[in-house]
Protein backbone atom coordinates (compact mmCIF):
# COMPACT_ATOMS: atom_id res chain seq x y z
CA UNK A 1 0.00 0.00 0.00
CA UNK A 2 3.05 2.24 -0.17
CA UNK A 3 2.34 2.88 -3.58
CA UNK A 4 -0.70 4.24 -2.91
CA UNK A 5 0.21 6.61 -0.17
CA UNK A 6 2.82 7.61 -2.61
CA UNK A 7 0.33 8.25 -5.41
CA UNK A 8 -1.97 9.70 -2.79
CA UNK A 9 0.65 12.46 -1.82
CA UNK A 10 1.49 12.97 -5.57
CA UNK A 11 -1.75 14.18 -6.40
CA UNK A 12 -2.32 16.68 -3.10
CA UNK A 13 0.78 18.16 -4.81
CA UNK A 14 -0.68 18.17 -7.94
CA UNK A 15 -4.06 19.54 -6.67
CA UNK A 16 -5.45 16.50 -8.42
CA UNK A 17 -8.24 14.91 -6.01
CA UNK A 18 -7.62 11.01 -5.04
CA UNK A 19 -10.26 8.06 -4.79
CA UNK A 20 -8.90 5.61 -2.40
CA UNK A 21 -10.85 1.96 -3.39
CA UNK A 22 -8.38 0.19 -1.62
CA UNK A 23 -10.35 -1.35 1.41
CA UNK A 24 -12.98 -2.98 -1.45
CA UNK A 25 -9.98 -3.98 -4.02
CA UNK A 26 -7.41 -5.70 -1.27
CA UNK A 27 -7.98 -8.92 0.07
CA UNK A 28 -6.45 -8.11 3.81
CA UNK A 29 -6.22 -12.21 4.94
CA UNK A 30 -3.44 -12.50 2.07
CA UNK A 31 -2.47 -8.80 1.91
CA UNK A 32 -2.59 -8.71 -1.77
CA UNK A 33 -4.90 -7.42 -4.32
CA UNK A 34 -8.18 -9.18 -4.58
CA UNK A 35 -8.24 -11.55 -7.69
CA UNK A 36 -12.22 -10.02 -8.22
CA UNK A 37 -10.05 -6.93 -9.40
CA UNK A 38 -6.50 -8.34 -10.33
CA UNK A 39 -5.74 -7.51 -14.34
CA UNK A 40 -6.05 -10.74 -16.05
CA UNK A 41 -2.62 -9.96 -17.90
CA UNK A 42 -0.67 -11.81 -15.11
CA UNK A 43 2.26 -8.80 -15.87
CA UNK A 44 0.11 -5.88 -14.89
CA UNK A 45 0.34 -5.83 -11.00
CA UNK A 46 -2.51 -3.11 -11.58
CA UNK A 47 -6.12 -2.94 -11.57
CA UNK A 48 -8.35 -4.39 -13.97
CA UNK A 49 -10.16 -1.23 -15.29
CA UNK A 50 -13.29 -2.87 -16.38
CA UNK A 51 -13.68 -4.60 -12.79
CA UNK A 52 -12.73 -1.82 -10.95
CA UNK A 53 -14.80 0.86 -13.00
CA UNK A 54 -18.10 0.36 -10.98
CA UNK A 55 -16.30 0.75 -7.72
CA UNK A 56 -15.06 3.92 -8.74
CA UNK A 57 -17.91 5.37 -10.45
CA UNK A 58 -19.43 4.62 -7.21
CA UNK A 59 -17.53 6.29 -5.55
CA UNK A 60 -17.81 9.79 -7.79
CA UNK A 61 -21.66 9.44 -7.53
CA UNK A 62 -22.39 9.05 -3.77
CA UNK A 63 -19.38 10.47 -1.96
CA UNK A 64 -17.78 13.53 -4.33
CA UNK A 65 -17.07 16.63 -2.20
CA UNK A 66 -18.51 19.48 -2.94
CA UNK A 67 -16.02 22.49 -4.37
CA UNK A 68 -15.32 23.79 -0.47
CA UNK A 69 -14.73 20.57 0.95
CA UNK A 70 -11.93 19.94 -2.51
CA UNK A 71 -10.12 23.43 -1.83
CA UNK A 72 -9.90 22.52 2.10
CA UNK A 73 -8.54 19.01 1.03
CA UNK A 74 -5.72 20.31 -0.49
Amino acid sequence: MVYNSRLQSLARKLGVYYIDITLETIDFSKGILNEAYANPDLSNHLLDEGRAAPLLADRIVNDWVSKEDYRAHF
